[in-house]
């Protein structure tokens, strides 16, 4: 049996999907942001992309549960340096973040 690619090295080329998708959508659709979240920085990354869930896999087996309440500690943090809700957030840098 193989294994798969999970993690950071998916990380930009997750986010380009979710943009993608987003735009694609209109973003009349939830997406849920997967791949390479690590903080709550990666989170703020895939919902500027237009997801409006984040999902963290492999960094919960590397740091545990805890890693939880940082991402969301930072996300918090990042939400209210930019002025923004989580709403005003989701798809924010799409265009940006997308292919072309």
């Amino acid at each position: 049996m193989q294994g798969g690619l999970s993690g950071r090295p998916l990380r930009e080329l997750s986010t380009t999907l979710v943009a993608d998708m987003f735009y694609l959508t209109g973003g009349k659709i939830v997406i849920v942001g997967a791949g390479g979240i690590g903080n709550g920085a990666d989170c703020y990354e895939k919902i500027r992309a237009g997801a409006s869930l984040v999902q963290l896999y492999s960094m919960l087996a590397y740091a545990g549960p805890g890693v939880v309440k940082k991402c969301t500690e930072e996300l918090e943090e990042l939400l209210r340096k930019d002025n923004k809700g989580l709403e005003d957030a989701i798809g924010a840098a799409n265009e940006e973040l997308r292919t072309k």
